[in-house]
C-alpha cells in the first residue's frame, strides 16, 4: 500500500468517526479532521508495532507449544487421556512407545487391554471413584501386561470437561515404578534370606547382653556348642564369660575393645567349651549395637567355627615340618623364577645346600655364577630355553658352594604357562653327591647285593641251626677262605658254634671237643674279638691250640647289636692272607647279619618257649584235674559224715552217749568242710589282689598257748611229742602285726606236720634275730619231701602230685597260702627237708615290738563264756532279724530260745524297714546281706536315717574282707561271718545291748 493510499484509507476511517459524532462546523471539522488523522496515523503506526509483537508473540507460542508437546510426547512417565469407556482420547510417546505400538495406533482403543488381569478389577475401581468426582485427583497401582513383560505403574487421574462441556474426560500421569517395586520385592526377598540366612548360616549368629546373656542364637551356634536348638543354649547359658570361655579373660578384653571402639566391627580368635567339654576353636566379629527394644546396648556378632582349620594348620605345621625334614634328609630345595619381577625365591634347603645366608636371596645371574664354569652355560641355556620354548629340564651341575665347598647338584625345572606366556619356573635341587657316591658304590657291589641275598634266603629257608652252615658256606666264598665258623651268643653268654666247618673240625684231635666255648675259655684272635668287641685280622704266627689244625692267616669279626655281643663270623687260611679292607667288608656283613641273627634267635626261642610254655600248660591242666578229682574226695569225706550221722540223730534206739558222739562228729566234718571253703576263699582272695593286711597289737604268748591246747589232744591221739618253744620273754611277746593271718599261718604248719608225721614229735619255735625280725619255725620228724620237690610244695595243687601223698587229706592250697600271706606280711618262707627224716618250715616277720609302734590297745570289755550265756537269759528286749534263708533263721531263733528276747523275723530288705518302722522299741537288728526285693545294704541305710544309734549287725556268708569294709561302710555296727557261732552271736548281743547301752 502506497502513502497516498494509506492516507485515503484514513481519511475515510475519520469521516466515519466524524459523523458518527455529529454535524459540526466546518471549520472545526476541517481541523478536527486533519488532527484525528494525525491521531489515527499514530495509532496506525502503534498497531503496527503491536502487530509485529503479536506475530513474535504468536511464533513463540508456538515454538512453547512444540516444546510443549515434545516434552509431553517424551517426558518420563506416560501420559494419557480416556473417556468413561475407557477408550484412549489421547496419549503421549512414552506410554505409546512402553504399551509397544505408535499414537495413531493406540488412539480409541481400550487401555484396559493392556491391563495385566491380576490389575483389572484395582483399574475400574480407581476410574469409578474419578469419573464420579470430577476435579479430584485419585491415584492407584496397576500392573501393565505387554507381550512377555509387566511393568509396574503409579497412575493419577483426574476428571474434567475440559475436551467439551458435555463428556467426561480422565486425564492420566502413568509413573513406572517396576523398578521399586522390585526393589520392595528384593528388599522383602532380603529380609526373608536374611531370616533364612541367620537360621540356616553355617557362622554362628548371637546378640548378647553386656553381662553376659544370651538374646538371640541361630540354629548354627546351637549346634556349635552341641546344643540340641538356639533357646536350649539361651536357657542353659547364665553368664557366657563363667559358662563358655576357656579364658574367661577373653571375655573382659572384649568388653573393653568394645567400650573403646566406637562401634566399629572388631573380631579376635578364642576358645569356647562345648556342652560336651570339648573345645571349641572360633574367629569371633562383634560389634556394639543399639537395641531398641530393649533401650540399651547390646552385642551382635558371629563365630566362625575353625576348630578344623586349628587342626588343620596343625597339620599343616607338622606337614611343613615334615616337608622341611623331608627336604633337609633327601637334601633337596626348592625354588621359583619370576621372569617379570625377575626374582628368585628358594627354600629352607635350598639355602642350606648352597650355604647361602637365608636373609640375602641371590639373583639369577648370582646363582647361576655359583656353578662349575662348564656347568654355568648349560644352566643359563636350559633356563633361556624353559621361558622361551615352554621346556622342562633336569641337568645334573656342579656347584661351588659359598663355604667354598664343591657338591654334585640335580636341578630339575618346569615352566608354569598361563595365555602362553611363562608366569613362573619351579623346580627343586637336590644335593646328589653322597648319592653319586653311592651309585658308583653300588655299580661296585653287586656281588655283594647277590652274597647279602643269599644270607638273607639262608636265614629265610634253612631250619634250626642249618642256616648257620649256609651262611657260613656263603661267607667263606666270598672270603675265599678255606675254613670258619659261625656262632651266636646264648643266653648263659656262652659261644655256641653250630657250624664248624666240617674239614677242619673232624681233623682236631682236642680232649673235650665241644662247639660251646664259655668265656672263661676265650683265646687267640676269636677270643680278642670277643673280648674287644672288634674286628681283628692276623696273617702270621697264628697260636692255636694243640691238636688244632694249623692256621696260616684269620680274620675274626663280631656281630654286634645295640652294642651287645650276639655272635661271631671267623675265617682262616686264605690265599694272600687278608687285608684291612677286608675288616670294613666283614664288619658291614655282620651288620647285615645282626638284625637277621637276632630275628632267627627270636623265633627259636620262641618256639621253645612255645613248647615249655605247652609244656607248663599240660601240667597245670594234669594239676587242676587231680585238684578236683582230690576236692571231690575232700568234700564228700566232710559231708559223708555230716549227712550219715545226721540221719542217726533220727533212730530213737541211741543212747545219748552214742548221740554226743555223733554230735561231735557232725561238728568236727563240718569244720573240717568250713575249713575246706575257706582255703578256696583264701586262693580265691591270693589270685584277685584282695588279700589284705589288718594289723593290730597281738600277744605271741596268748597264740602260743591256744596252738598247746588246740593241738595237743590231737597229737597226743597219734602218739606225737608237742614242743612249744617260746623263746620270747615278758614284753617281747606284745608285737604289732597280723593276728590272724600269722594265726593261720602256724594252723597250716601245724596240721601239716601232723598229717605227715606218724612217729616222734612236732616243735614250734619262736625267737628274736637281727633285732629286727622274729622267725618261727615248725619242725617234725613226719615223711620228709625229697629236695626235687621243695620248690614246688609252695605252688598251689602240689600236695596232690605223688602218689605217696595221696594217701593224706588235703587240699594243696595251705603252704600256698601260708607263702602269699607271709609275704603280704614283708617276710620270707622256707623249708629244710630229708626223706624219711623230717622237715622243718620256717619263717620270718617284721619284729614291731609294741612300745615302738605307739599304738594303745583299744579296751574292750570282756565276758566269760559262762558269764555273756547267764546274762543274755535275763534279756527281755526285742530285736529284728532280716533273713530270707528259713533255715538260717531257725538256727538263730533256735540258739536264743533259751533267752526272753522277743525275735522279729523279716524276710527281705524292705519287710526289715517296715517292720522297724511299725516298732519303735527294736533294740538291734541282725540283717543279712543278700536278700530280695532290697539287699541289707540299703535297708541298714535307710533304718539308720530313722535311727542312727539302733546296732546293727550284718550276717553273710561272704567272707572277702572287702564285704566286711562295705558293711561298715554302709552304716552296720558290726559283723558275724556265716556260718554263724552261737557263742559269737551271744558275745555280741550282749556288747551292744549290756555294755553299749546307755
Amino acid at each position: 500500500m502506497t502513502s497516498n493510499q494509506k492516507k485515503d484509507t484514513l481519511r475515510q476511517k475519520a469521516e466515519n468517526i466524524i459523523k458518527q459524532r455529529g454535524k459540526m462546523d466546518i471549520n472545526w471539522y476541517s481541523k478536527n479532521l486533519e488532527e484525528l488523522i494525525e491521531e489515527l496515523q499514530i495509532y496506525q503506526v502503534e498497531l503496527e508495532h503491536q502487530n509485529i509483537e503479536l506475530q513474535h508473540i504468536s511464533a513463540k507460542l508456538e515454538d512453547a507449544k512444540a516444546r510443549f508437546m515434545e516434552l509431553y510426547d517424551q517426558a518420563p512417565a506416560g501420559y494419557t487421556t480416556i473417556n468413561e469407556n475407557y477408550s484412549i482420547f489421547e496419549i503421549n510417546n512414552t506410554l505409546a512407545h512402553l504399551l509397544g505400538h505408535t499414537k495413531h495406533d493406540l488412539i480409541n482403543s481400550s487401555f484396559t487391554s493392556f491391563i495385566e488381569p491380576r490389575s483389572q478389577d484395582s483399574f475400574y475401581f480407581h476410574c469409578n471413584d474419578v469419573f464420579n468426582t470430577p476435579g479430584i485427583s485419585f491415584s492407584t497401582d496397576i500392573t501393565l501386561k505387554v507381550e512377555n513383560a509387566e511393568y509396574f505403574m503409579k497412575v493419577r487421574s483426574i476428571a474434567d470437561y475440559f475436551i467439551d462441556e458435555v463428556n467426561l474426560h480422565a486425564r492420566m500421569v502413568l509413573m513406572d515404578i517396576t523398578k521399586e517395586k522390585l526393589q520392595e520385592k528384593e528388599l522383602r526377598e532380603s529380609e526373608e534370606k536374611f531370616r533364612r540366612m541367620f537360621d540356616d548360616s553355617a557362622l554362628g549368629i548371637f546378640n548378647t547382653t553386656f553381662n553376659g546373656k544370651f538374646l538371640r542364637a541361630n540354629h548354627s551356634l546351637a549346634a556349635m556348642f552341641k546344643y540340641d536348638s538356639p533357646e536350649e543354649m539361651i536357657h542353659s547359658i547364665n553368664d557366657i564369660r563363667a559358662e563358655l570361655y576357656v579364658d574367661p579373660a577373653d571375655r573382659d578384653r572384649m568388653i573393653i575393645s568394645l567400650n573403646e571402639s566406637h562401634d566399629k566391627k572388631l573380631h579376635f580368635e578364642t576358645r569356647f567349651y562345648r556342652k560336651d567339654g570339648s573345645i571349641l576353636y572360633c574367629n569371633l566379629h562383634y560389634r556394639k549395637v543399639y537395641e531398641q527394644t530393649i533401650k540399651d546396648y547390646i552385642i551382635e556378632g558371629f563365630l566362625e567355627d575353625i576348630t578344623k582349620r586349628k587342626q588343620s594348620e596343625k597339620e599343616l605345621l607338622r606337614s611343613e615340618n615334615l616337608l622341611n625334614d623331608s627336604q633337609h634328609i633327601a637334601k633337596i630345595g626348592g625354588w621359583e623364577y619370576e621372569p617379570q619381577k625377575r626374582k628368585i625365591n628358594w627354600t629352607r634347603e635350598t639355602f642350606l645346600i648352597h650355604a647361602w645366608d637365608k636373609n640375602t636371596e641371590p639373583t639369577l645371574a648370582q646363582w647361576i655364577g655359583l656353578f662349575n664354569k662348564k656347568y654355568q652355560s648349560v644352566l643359563k641355556k636350559a633356563v633361556q630355553e624353559a621361558l622361551d620354548f615352554h621346556k622342562p629340564f633336569n641337568i645334573d651341575v656342579e656347584l661351588h658352594r659359598k663355604d667354598t665347598a664343591v657338591i654334585r647338584t640335580s636341578i630339575i625345572g618346569k615352566p608354569i604357562v598361563e595365555n602362553n606366556k611363562v608366569e613362573r619356573l619351579m623346580g627343586t635341587i637336590q644335593d646328589i653327591t653322597e648319592k653319586k657316591i653311592r651309585q658308583d658304590q653300588l655299580s661296585q657291589s653287586k656281588e655283594k647285593l647277590k652274597l647279602h641275598n643269599l644270607i638273607s634266603n639262608a636265614f629265610i629257608t634253612q631250619k634250626k641251626s642249618d642256616f648257620y652252615v649256609k651262611v657260613l658256606s656263603v661267607v667263606r666264598k666270598e672270603f675265599r677262605s678255606d675254613f670258619g665258623y659261625f656262632g651266636y651268643i646264648d643266653t648263659r653268654g656262652v659261644l655256641v658254634c653250630p657250624s664248624m666247618t666240617h674239614e677242619i673240625w673232624d681233623q682236631c684231635e682236642m680232649p673235650g671237643k665241644s662247639i660251646e666255648f664259655p668265656p672263661d675259655s676265650w683265646s687267640g684272635l676269636w677270643g680278642e674279638s670277643l673280648k674287644q668287641k672288634k674286628t681283628l685280622i692276623k696273617n702270621e704266627k697264628l697260636l692255636v691250640p694243640e691238636g688244632h689244625i694249623q692256621l696260616s692267616n684269620a680274620i675274626a669279626g663280631v656281630i654286634l647289636y645295640n652294642n651287645e655281643l650276639i655272635g661271631q663270623i671267623t675265617l682262616g687260611n686264605r690265599k694272600g692272607g687278608y687285608q684291612p679292607e677286608h675288616i670294613e667288608n666283614l664288619e658291614e656283613l655282620c651288620n647285615y647279619i645282626a638284625p637277621l641273627l637276632i630275628s632267627k634267635r627270636k623265633e627259636e626261642l620262641y618256639e621253645q618257649n612255645l613248647i615249655r610254655a605247652k609244656e607248663k600248660a599240660e601240667e597245670n591242666d594234669n594239676l587242676k584235674s587231680a585238684f578236683l578229682a582230690n576236692m571231690s574226695h575232700e568234700l564228700r569225706t566232710p559231708m559223708n559224715g555230716i549227712i550219715g550221722f545226721s540221719e542217726m540223730f533220727m533212730s530213737e534206739d541211741i543212747s545219748d552217749e552214742k548221740r554226743k558222739q555223733f554230735a561231735t562228729i557232725v561238728i568236727d566234718s563240718s569244720q573240717r568242710l568250713l575249713n575246706i571253703v575257706n582255703d578256696i576263699l583264701d586262693i580265691s582272695r591270693i589270685e584277685t589282689g584282695q588279700l589284705e593286711l589288718s594289723e593290730d597289737q597281738v600277744d605271741l604268748a596268748k597264740i602260743f598257748e591256744d596252738l598247746k591246747k588246740f593241738y595237743t589232744p590231737l597229737v597226743r591221739d597219734k602218739g606225737l611229742q608237742l614242743i612249744m618253744n617260746n623263746q620270747l620273754v615278758a614284753d617281747e611277746n606284745l608285737v604289732y602285726m597280723d593276728e590272724t593271718k600269722l594265726h593261720q599261718v602256724l594252723n597250716n604248719l601245724l596240721s601239716n606236720a601232723l598229717k605227715f608225721t606218724n612217729n616222734g614229735f612236732i616243735k614250734v619255735d619262736c625267737r628274736i634275730i637281727d633285732k629286727n625280725n622274729l622267725e618261727f619255725q615248725v619242725e617234725d620228724t613226719g615223711i620228709g619231701i625229697a629236695e626235687e620237690q621243695h620248690d614246688l610244695v609252695f605252688e598251689r595243687f602240689r600236695q596232690v602230685e605223688t602218689d605217696l601223698q595221696k594217701q593224706f587229706s588235703g587240699t594243696g592250697l595251705g603252704l600256698a597260702i601260708s607263702k602269699k600271706m607271709v609275704e603280704l606280711m614283708n617276710g620270707e618262707i622256707w623249708l629244710t627237708s630229708t626223706v624219711a627224716k623230717g622237715t622243718t618250715f620256717g619263717f620270718t616277720l617284721p619284729y614291731k615290738p609294741l612300745h615302738s609302734v605307739n599304738l594303745r590297745k583299744h579296751e574292750k570289755t570282756t565276758v566269760s563264756e559262762h558269764n555273756d550265756r547267764q546274762i543274755i537269759k535275763d534279756i527281755n528286749y526285742k530285736i529284728l532279724v532280716a533273713e530270707d534263708e528259713q533255715i538260717n533263721f531257725m538256727y538263730i531263733k533256735e540258739a536264743l530260745s533259751d533267752t526272753k528276747l522277743e525275735i522279729l523275723h523279716a524276710r527281705n530288705g524292705r519287710e526289715a524297714v517296715k517292720m522297724f518302722r511299725q516298732n519303735k522299741d527294736i533294740r538291734l537288728v541282725l540283717m543279712d546281706i543278700k536278700m530280695p526285693l532290697e539287699d541289707g545294704f540299703e535297708a541298714t541305710k535307710k533304718i539308720k536315717k530313722l535311727n542312727t544309734d539302733i546296732p546293727v549287725i550284718a550276717q553273710t556268708a561272704y567272707a572277702m574282707a572287702y564285704d566286711r569294709e562295705k558293711a561298715l561302710a554302709a552304716g552296720c555296727d558290726d559283723y558275724l561271718a556265716k556260718p554263724i557261732k552261737k557263742q559269737h552271736l551271744i558275745q555280741l548281743l550282749v556288747h551292744y545291748l549290756i555294755n553299749k547301752s546307755p
